[in-house]
């Protein structure tokens, strides 16, 4: 018979117990009349307690009190507590305060300082045998300034000695003028006497007088006339300006005009030696003189420029005809003549005829092709046209239906078997069909062309484009002599093939193995922790730690300073100097009146020069480098290369103000950022010869 189902009130309270359920019975929640547990009663934990306790640290405490953090901050080396008495003690030490000094530290502190020399027994000895203003022997230079200070005893020096040595007994005092003119008339230097470039322009201030020029250049007396001559730099060419000779009996001034005149100007005198500047023009004509008797040919001179034509004579009677002379040589071809009226029209040629001929589609990756089955005159033109590349496999079919359950094993229940294995994947679908020829329509029929002489056609060259680009068809001929080069693009790729069918049923998994025996339960929760104890006294601190190595790098106690400058540069000062860090921020949105550049990036980086180097000693950056720049030289070619990086003044542990240099660095996000743009066009240059070597190999 049926069973009916049992409500809560037909079980009794706690009659059922563990050894009532089976291992693997599993009661949903919903059968069960329990509710989510409170602070006061036991019960289901809630979703929202669940996510609470999972963001409790395992061992979380309660919010510590102030004396547990005191406790557990001062259980930590190097952390007592320092307390009002000490900091109040410690305002009160001066700075680097010792303490108490020895009667042996306070004298030689004492005497550290100047003028505080120990005085000893000894020396209060000496100084007692000393007389009132007594001074230690004087050197030479005291005597002879002490000497020197008394009347009548002035210093006979070296110099004086000489000199009074090399006075003539007798000797007079300065002579007079008139003695000295009287002395030099009498005996007047000779030119040998005066070296050679002795006198220069700082010895001469020559000036011209009404009757006496400045400067004379004569003649020697024979036959060599007076001239001036201006050298160039080198001294080694000079233009001569040069008298008229003896026999012209010439006496004359030629003034120069009071500026440089105009180009193509000429001098030109008033007949009283004023010159100045007029422009050229021709004189008149003179009257022909009388014809000379013929005199011998002279060699023919270089062909001056024709003149004017001279008004054409009366034409004088024939003269007999004379004998015919040798034949002369051919002179050079005259100017082509005007063009010749068009001749008539000759009798019409038979047009050339362009006919299509087959059209068939050639395997997948292959190339168009097109080839003339007819002649030059009447052209058959059969294209072959690749079909577009296979379309992608298909998306694997849907997977097959699970196999039956294997039958339940035997012995104690165990878990549900595996599932059996997945059904084999479906076959692959058909190939997608083939994508639609990429020729386009026929152009319409053009116009017929006028007769003509028989034109002639043929195939250049057949090239196959990219799927999606347009067909075209160029003439590398003449329009009489055609020469096609086709290009045809290749067929699109075919669309996706469908869905493969649905793989089959796979087979019956295997008897899954009989189940292990089920683990034991979990222990029930732990009770409630008891009440915290008292806490212990503070231990003894514990002496300090040995000194860690010394690692690499700049640490943190000889930072001296962090500034930031704007937001993309951080200026860091350290006892060994002063570095800058900058960052790359590239937001949109911070950005505004975004255009494409034109900045020569090429010409940039082709101008920065790279070098190898060593790094100083001393310097925080150490060993040698391959390849590097010189941030001086790179900011030559572009200062917003370069980060420099200010002086930075802190005070050291002593209370003493230092300075960390600066130092000029190269900012790499501006280097990379350059150096993109250059990569980008060389690429453009690339692509275009490329273009260019294809088509020159396309034509060939």
């Amino acid at each position: 018979m049926g069973l009916t189902k049992v409500s809560s009130d037909g079980i009794e309270d706690g009659s059922i117990v563990n050894a009532d359920l089976h291992n693997a019975a599993a009661i949903d929640k919903s059968k069960l009349n329990i509710s989510n547990a409170t602070t006061s009663a036991a019960g289901y934990q809630s979703a929202a307690d669940k996510t609470k306790l999972d963001g409790i640290e395992s061992n979380a405490t309660a919010d510590q009190t102030n004396a547990e953090i005191k406790t557990a901050y001062e259980a930590n080396s190097d952390t007592n507590a320092f307390t009002d008495s000490e900091k109040t003690k410690l305002s009160n030490v001066e700075n680097n305060a010792t303490a108490d000094q020895t009667n042996a530290e306070i004298k030689t502190a004492y005497e550290a300082n100047s003028d505080t020399n120990a005085f000893t027994d000894a020396d209060h000895t000496k100084l007692d045998g000393i007389e009132a203003s007594a001074t230690a022997d004087q050197t030479g230079a005291e005597i002879k300034t002490a000497y020197e200070a008394e009347s009548n005893t002035n210093a006979y020096t070296d110099a004086e000695k000489t000199k009074l040595t090399n006075i003539e007994s007798n000797a007079t005092a300065d002579q007079s003028a008139s003695e000295i003119k009287t002395l030099l008339q009498s005996d007047k230097l000779t030119v040998n006497e005066i070296a050679d470039d002795a006198v220069t322009r700082d010895k001469v201030n020559f000036v011209s007088t009404s009757s006496e020029p400045a400067i004379e250049a004569k003649g020697d007396g024979s036959m060599q006339d007076g001239y001036l001559q201006l050298n160039c730099s080198q001294n080694s060419h000079g233009v001569k300006l040069k008298s008229p000779p003896h026999s012209a009996n010439a006496s004359y001034t030629l003034t120069l005009p009071d500026d440089t005149g105009s180009a193509n100007q000429l001098l030109k005198t008033d007949g009283n030696g004023n010159l100045d500047w007029v422009n050229a023009t021709a004189g008149p004509t003179g009257p022909t003189g009388p014809t000379g008797p013929t005199g011998p040919a002279g060699s023919n001179g270089t062909d001056g420029s024709d003149g004017t034509d001279g008004a054409t004579g009366p034409t004088g009677p024939a003269g007999p005809t004379g004998p015919t002379g040798p034949a002369g040589s051919n002179g050079s071809d005259g100017n082509d003549g005007a063009t010749g009226p068009t001749g008539p029209t000759g009798p019409s040629g038979t047009a050339a005829t362009i006919a299509i001929g087959t059209v068939s589609t050639g395997n997948a990756g292959s190339n168009a092709t097109v080839t003339n089955s007819g002649s030059s005159t009447a052209a058959t033109f059969d294209f072959s046209i690749p079909k577009g590349d296979t379309g992608p496999t298909g998306p694997t079919g849907p997977q097959g239906a699970t196999g039956p359950t294997g039958p339940a094993g035997s012995g104690p229940s165990g878990g549900d078997g595996p599932p059996g294995p997945t059904g084999p994947t479906g076959p692959a679908g058909p190939t997608g069909p083939t994508g639609p020829s990429g020729t386009g329509p026929t152009g319409p029929t053009g116009p017929t062309g006028s007769s003509g002489s028989a034109a002639t056609v043929a195939v250049h060259s057949t090239v196959t484009g990219s799927a999606g680009t347009n067909a075209s068809v160029s003439n590398l001929g003449s329009s009489s002599a055609a020469s096609f080069r086709f290009t045809i693009p290749r067929g699109n790729t075919g669309s996706t093939g469908p869905t493969g069918p649905t793989g089959p049923t796979g087979p019956s998994g295997p008897t899954g193995p009989t189940g292990q025996t089920g683990n034991t339960g979990s222990p029930g929760p732990t009770g409630p922790s008891g009440p915290t104890g008292p806490s212990g006294g503070p231990g003894p601190t514990g002496g300090p730690g040995p000194t860690g190595p010394t690692g690499p790098g700049i640490y943190s106690s000889n930072v001296t300073s962090i500034i930031g400058i704007g937001s993309a540069y951080l200026q860091i000062g350290t006892t060994y100097g002063a570095w800058g860090v900058s960052w790359w921020p590239s937001d949109v949105n911070k950005k505004e009146n975004i255009v494409d550049t034109s900045y020569d990036a090429i010409a940039a980086i082709k101008a920065l020069k790279f070098r190898d180097f060593d790094w100083k000693a001393g310097e925080p950056e150490t060993g040698s480098v391959k390849c590097g720049v010189i941030s001086q030289e790179v900011e030559a070619v572009d200062s917003s290369f370069v980060i420099d990086v200010a002086d930075v003044e802190y005070t050291d542990s002593d209370g003493n103000t230092q300075t960390a240099k600066g130092s000029k660095g190269v900012d790499p996000n501006r280097i990379i950022s350059v150096s993109a743009r250059a990569i980008q066009e060389l690429i453009t240059k690339v692509e275009i010869l490329e273009a260019e070597v294809a088509a020159l190999k396309a034509g060939s």
